[in-house]
């Protein structure tokens, strides 16, 4: 793909050159000693920064610097070196970048309702096809061989999820399962990404409860832990989907309160399996990878930590005494990560955690 005049010739290797992703969550728990961060540079007139997407090896980062809040347009980011400018992404929500560097976002079309889903190719921008009973349509993601996932807003009210498939003139409209009003509440769903088997990952209903839907459209709700009302997802990695749990409230002194005994938290599923679990102790969930290794916040603290076979591992931070961070990607080997670190005063950086 085509940036600002230059060729990406993208290799499928992590940042930190390991291989291909794992089947399961990674067996060993990391060590302090392995782990390390360090900054991506940032423009000289950047003090801030918001992540866009990042390819699924971690060598391609979308990102658009700010100058106290004013944003400078996005940037692109190739193997830790220093940012280019992405003219064809102006005015576009960024909502992934595959490995190829093709990106999936969101524009605002001027003299046209609602918003359209584009891809930007050869640096070109590319409108996906609108539905006929569509409005408006938004990018949630992108797999490797270029299938989007997203949510449109229907004429009659209402959103669903939607799948463009590589390659097929006609979008798919992905609905939650029939009779499901339990789990649902009302039919309206909507993506948070999809895989690259082509499953695409989202919620239904005004509650949000997590769901999983094939390529060819087929609808499962995503299963509920034990002692809790409902689950949202939030992600989806590999063979793994991220969500957070919501407690089914309890009767104190007359009151409804979250249930103490079941606080909400990270919930990780497999998809092949349909196996559920807590994250204890996680809130905040951010990202998953093709492993199973998870990012989000620890309870208590707000730092930003990995789940290696259900221990947290609070992630080193590249500056002192940070603020709230966020990890927004988790690499194949669950060993590697990018976020933005931001300080109250330093303003926000761009970094990578290698050896985690």
């Amino acid at each position: 793909m085509r940036f600002a005049g230059a060729v990406l010739v993208v290799a499928l290797a992590t940042v930190s050159g390991c291989s291909t992703p794992a089947a399961a969550p990674a067996a060993a728990p990391p060590s302090a000693s392995a782990c390390a961060s360090s900054p991506l540079p940032l423009p000289p007139d950047a003090n801030g920064l918001d992540i866009r997407g990042v390819d699924p090896a971690g060598r391609l980062v979308v990102a658009v610097p700010n100058h106290n809040g004013a944003e400078l347009g996005a940037m692109l980011w190739t193997d830790g070196g220093p940012p280019q400018p992405l003219p064809a992404i102006k005015d576009i929500s960024v909502a992934g970048v595959n490995a190829s560097g093709v990106v999936a976002g969101t524009r605002h079309v001027p003299g046209v309702a609602g918003e359209r889903a584009v891809l930007i190719r050869d640096g070109k921008v590319v409108p996906l096809p609108v539905p006929d009973s569509a409005t408006s349509t938004s990018a949630a993601g992108i797999n490797t061989r270029g299938d989007v996932a997203g949510t449109v807003t229907l004429k009659a009210g209402g959103e669903r999820a939607v799948l463009w498939r590589a390659g097929a003139a006609t979008p798919l409209l992905l609905a939650a399962g029939t009779g499901d009003t339990s789990a649902a509440g009302t039919r309206d769903t909507s993506a948070v990404g999809i895989n690259d088997d082509g499953v695409v990952v989202g919620n239904a209903g005004q509650n949000r409860h997590g769901y999983r839907w094939t390529p060819d459209g087929t609808a499962t709700a995503l299963a509920v832990p034990d002692g809790y009302l409902r689950v949202a997802a939030v992600a989806v990695g590999g063979d793994w989907a991220l969500g957070v749990s919501a407690a089914e409230p309890v009767e104190r002194d007359g009151k409804l309160v979250d249930d103490p005994a079941h606080p909400s938290r990270g919930v990780r599923w497999n998809l092949r399996s349909g196996a559920v679990e807590i994250l204890d102790k996680m809130v905040g969930p951010m990202a998953i990878g093709a492993s199973g290794v998870a990012a989000g916040a620890i309870d208590g603290t707000g730092r930003p930590a990995v789940w290696h076979d259900g221990a947290a591992f609070v992630l080193p931070m590249p500056m002192p005494d940070p603020a709230p961070s966020v990890i927004d990607w988790v690499g194949p080997d669950g060993r590697t990560m990018i976020g933005t670190v931001r300080h109250d005063d330093l303003g926000a950086q761009l970094a990578v955690w290698r050896g985690c």
